[in-house]
């Protein structure tokens, strides 16, 4: 055989055993077969073949790193072929622990930028050692105990480095030491010197201080924790007392969760010289310090370390029974761990993950779970039959774990390893797969959260719209809006009660997405309220336009505004303006030069000189007729306004700006000037009005925003994007738009309820973070929401503690300001936390304004609490 045809042979048999090994255990009934076909090809060019060899220990240390579910049936392969060939078990032992040197060095290197699907090299670390605690027919029980001596107390030192304040990655290496403790007994009763082992790793993790720190501002309830559906937890608190249950009775419960892979392949194993491996080279505990706060961006796993990690809960035992385990045991905490690192290490293969997470029961024992797709009726059943029968059988539901466990890293606080997209299509994936199991159990996920919608945290009410409103627009999944008529019979007048603030926003998410008959096909006529989402009613929109010219300008026209839908007012029969709207139409459309739009400008000002609001209603003319230009699309708009915008700078008093979009430049580097745009002489020269101060450039700034979001009154997500591009050309400033939709003076705060002005708001704060501008805009946001709870709080005339309502009563005057009093709340312990860096820039301004503006007690003490709890993000 050829050379090239000898390669080309083991490239092929490599490629197709590298399959086998990524698929192995998947099918439960044939693992001992499919182990003994895949032992042979190992065993006879394994330790000839660098092809192979390299391919296979690849394939072996992805697998344990990537499917982490998978670890004991790959430790099987492993110590059958060990048994065979003692060199190839050594060459994969140490194989796996060179790796784990790599990992260690990795964490110390800052010049290393991970890819997306990294989980970190402390959580590599973990699975590493998951792997090699298995494999006790090839390694000395000597070495594993003094592996994970080591960790735990290089974990004791580095928390002992600073006594008094939680270090992350001390925290970090003693929950992935110690969920590992099991694995040593997966293969069998261990012998006596491991089970000694054992004892001396529990009793050395007791010397761990953990650092407790009972902070509100990353809990996702906004109640004390005795009125919440369950209290969140530090899972390090619980993992050293989870693990000694889980191991008492002599190992009992171990071999009953953990697949019985030893006495399956116990034909095939046989007890062969064991190996030593030696400790890992690790740096003093100094080296580690800058570090340690795991607050790099190395790994997203490692990255989840850095506030303190706490248990998430969405299946909670309503029926009396269990669909989880406990998220307080052993089997909890482990399934949640590895759920977590499938999800985050296979990030790239979003369908790979939906089919994985789903599929978990097929690698650990028989009756562990439930059956696959399990109606919650069959479970009822199940715990029925439990109470007369010894025997009892799971009511754990696969399923569950999977989704509850993407749910958690959706509603992490204070913010997500990966983006919102991923984990949303991921669960859509999940439902396409398998319809009828998946998509009960989203639903009992959709009812918990709606049920819990009045006590959580402001930042995840956003989250779970968001969430749902994928979930309906990207699968035939439709949602029984029946069961909450009720809520919207009692209370659909209410504008703060937060079961109707969510119903009203996620049908207007729906409706961005499709059309309103479409939508109105999957309501129940309770709803058909909502698809109208105008910002304004008719009668606010006809007092607005009278407000600009004076009745007696509008004597002849119609002013009907109820089947109003994005039309310009201007084009109006009668409106004086009407034929002054054609022409600026027509010169905005061929790009007319400067002097067109000042001669243009000057003749209305001329003819409304004497109207009610002339400066109000020429700035309002100017900018709807630019949104209804513009209307088609948000790249529409953006032409017009990238055509105009030193023209509405001037318009609105402020200097003309040369460059064109804020911090934009040509490919060549030079400053891009736009199309109306001359010199500074002649744009002097040509100035519509005078540059003024800041406080009239606000005012007209205001009228600009508020022009744009009337003319688009029914579609205000289209009205705020619009906004965006005017923001970003620099038109109008982020502060306005703040202002405007935080504005108090409307019949309801438009930027706490309306879920496009809300998003409006944290797109802007986002923004100006990113470019490092936010300190101003978090000033003026942090002023308008106190504004808003002193003015709510002297309105309650309730000098104590404000509680949240009984989200089940009917709403009157009292109940409607409460509801106001914490959205706001909620709003800016959202933003200081999201913000947190940004924030503390500000922190002796903000405190002076918090001094100066609250004067209610408890208000201020809570606002306080949230800035101290931000030394712990």
């Amino acid at each position: 055989m050829s050379g090239f045809n000898r390669k080309r042979r083991f490239v092929e048999l490599s490629k197709t055993l590298c399959g086998d090994i990524n698929t192995l255990g998947e099918s439960s009934k044939k693992y001992v077969e499919d182990v003994e076909f895949m032992t042979t090809p190992i065993i006879g060019n394994f330790e000839t073949e660098k092809t192979l060899r390299d391919a296979v220990l690849s394939t072996l240390f992805g697998v344990v790193t990537e499917q982490p579910q998978k670890v004991l049936h790959i430790s099987g392969l492993v110590q059958v072929v060990s048994s065979k060939s003692p060199a190839i078990g050594k060459i994969v032992a140490e194989f796996f622990h060179q790796k784990a040197q790599e990992v260690i060095e990795v964490a110390l290197n800052r010049d290393i930028i991970p890819e997306s699907f990294e989980t970190g090299p402390w959580n590599k670390l973990k699975l590493i050692l998951r792997f090699l605690s298995t494999l006790t027919s090839i390694l000395r029980d000597s070495s594993l105990i003094s592996i994970y001596l080591q960790f735990l107390n290089f974990a004791i030192d580095l928390q002992n480095s600073s006594p008094d304040k939680r270090n992350a990655l001390a925290e970090a290496i003693f929950y992935n030491t110690l969920i590992n403790v099991p694995y040593l007994v997966s293969y069998g009763q261990p012998s006596e010197e491991l089970k000694k082992g054992i004892n001396e790793i529990l009793t050395t993790a007791e010397g761990f201080k953990i650092v407790k720190q009972n902070i509100s501002i990353t809990k996702p309830f906004v109640v004390k924790d005795t009125d919440a559906p369950y209290e969140a937890k530090s899972i390090v608190e619980l993992i050293l007392p989870a693990v000694k249950e889980f191991l008492s009775e002599d190992f009992t419960k171990v071999h009953k969760v953990f697949p019985e892979l030893g006495p399956s392949l116990q034909h095939l194993i046989v007890e062969i010289e064991k190996v030593g491996l030696p400790q890992f080279s690790i740096q003093s505990v100094e080296s580690y310090a800058d570090i340690s706060g795991l607050d790099t961006g190395i790994g997203s796993v490692d990255g989840m370390w850095r506030t303190q990690r706490l248990t998430f809960e969405v299946y909670l035992p309503v029926y009396g029974f269990d669909t989880v385990p406990k998220s307080t045991d052993f089997i909890g905490l482990l399934f949640d761990d590895i759920v977590i690192d499938i999800v985050e290490a296979l990030e790239f293969n979003r369908k790979e993950v939906a089919r994985q997470i789903i599929t978990l029961d097929l690698f650990f024992a028989n009756g562990v779970f439930a059956p696959p797709a399990s109606s919650v009726d069959n479970l009822k059943e199940i715990h029925q039959n439990n109470q007369e029968s010894e025997h009892k059988s799971s009511t754990w539901k696969t399923e569950d774990v999977a989704i509850k466990n993407v749910l958690s890293l959706i509603f992490k606080l204070p913010d997500v390893s990966q983006p919102f997209a991923y984990f949303y299509t991921t669960l859509v994936e999940a439902c396409t797969n398998a319809a009828s199991a998946i998509a009960p159990v989203l639903g009992r996920a959709i009812r918990f959260f709606y049920s819990n919608i009045h006590i959580t945290d402001f930042e995840l009410r956003f989250r779970y719209l968001d969430w749902l409103a994928v979930q309906l627009s990207n699968f035939n999944f439709t949602w029984k809006w029946r069961e909450w008529e009720v809520d919207s019979a009692k209370n659909s007048k209410s504008k703060y009660h937060p079961r109707i603030v969510f119903i009203k926003n996620i049908i207007a998410k729906e409706l961005r997405l499709a059309t309103s008959e479409r939508i109105q096909q999957t309501l129940t006529e309770e709803f058909h309220q909502y698809l109208n989402t105008s910002l304004f009613e008719s009668s606010e929109i006809k007092d607005y336009y009278v407000s600009l010219f004076g009745e007696v300008n509008l004597k002849d026209v119609n002013l009907n505004f109820d089947e109003e839908q994005n039309k310009l007012f201007f084009l109006s029969d009668n409106v004086s303006l009407k034929e002054d709207t054609e022409k600026l139409i027509e010169i905005l459309h061929r790009e007319a030069t400067n002097e067109e739009y000042t001669s243009l400008i000057k003749s209305i000002k001329e003819k409304i000189k004497d109207y009610k609001s002339p400066d109000a209603l020429l700035i309002t003319f100017v900018f709807q007729v630019i949104a209804f230009v513009g209307n088609r699309s948000i790249s529409h708009a953006g032409k017009y306004v990238g055509n105009t915008f030193n023209f509405l700078r001037t318009l609105l008093g402020k200097e003309s700006s040369v460059s064109k979009e804020k911090g934009s430049s040509s490919s060549e580097g030079e400053i891009i000037d736009s199309k109306n745009s001359s010199g500074d002489a002649e744009e002097e020269e040509g100035r519509l009005v005078e540059v003024e101060s800041p406080n009239v450039v606000a005012q007209r700034e205001l009228w600009a925003v508020d022009a744009i979001i009337k003319y688009w009154n029914s579609a205000p997500e289209n009205g705020y994007l619009v906004l965006d591009v005017l923001e970003s050309y620099d038109v109008i400033s982020s502060e306005s738009l703040i202002r405007y939709s935080l504005n108090d003076d409307n019949k309801y705060n438009l930027g706490l309820v309306n879920v496009s002005a809300t998003e409006s708001i944290f797109r802007l704060l986002s923004s100006a973070a990113i470019s490092g501008n936010s300190s101003n805009l978090l000033k003026v946001i942090y002023g308008e929401l106190t504004s808003i709870l002193e003015v709510t709080t002297f309105r309650i005339e309730q000098p104590g503690e404000i509680e949240v309502p009984d989200v089940n009563d009917e709403v009157n005057e009292k109940a409607e300001l409460i509801w106001k009093y914490h959205t706001t709340l909620g709003f800016l312990k959202a933003i200081i936390r999201k913000y947190s860096g940004e924030f503390l820039q500000v922190l002796p301004e903000i405190n002076n304004l918090l001094d100066a503006k609250i004067t209610h007690e408890p208000t201020k003490s809570a606002i306080k609490s949230f800035i101290e709890e931000l030394k712990y993000l």
